[in-house]
């Protein structure tokens, strides 16, 4: 497992600003892979800020929300590292913490 450090973004909702904490593991069976994500981490956190940027407060707080948020946090990710001589070799983004205030 790869820890990725731990991003906060902020949303105005329903007239409040919230914010959100999240934290990922990723895991991955390759010693190259993980090599690469942790010498990355930067870049992978600044994509997650990206991405939790574009997300529905309300809609994230809900088990599905936070489902479709791993599945983008995955594809992101991903798509950073587009296969080449040695492809990323990622097997899940795991959620380790999540907290909304």
């Amino acid at each position: 497992y790869v820890e990725v450090p731990s991003v906060v973004a902020n949303f105005e909702y329903e007239g409040i600003m919230r914010y959100l904490q999240e934290m990922v593991n990723l895991q991955t069976r390759s010693t190259a892979s993980a090599t690469l994500m942790r010498d990355n981490a930067p870049l992978i956190q600044g994509e997650i800020l990206m991405l939790l940027q574009d997300l529905d407060f309300g809609t994230v707080r809900s088990t599905e929300g936070k489902c479709a948020l791993i599945e983008m946090i995955d594809v992101g990710i991903r798509e950073l590292f587009p296969s080449g001589a040695e492809p990323l070799e990622l097997e899940q983004v795991v959620l380790t913490g999540f907290v909304v205030q």
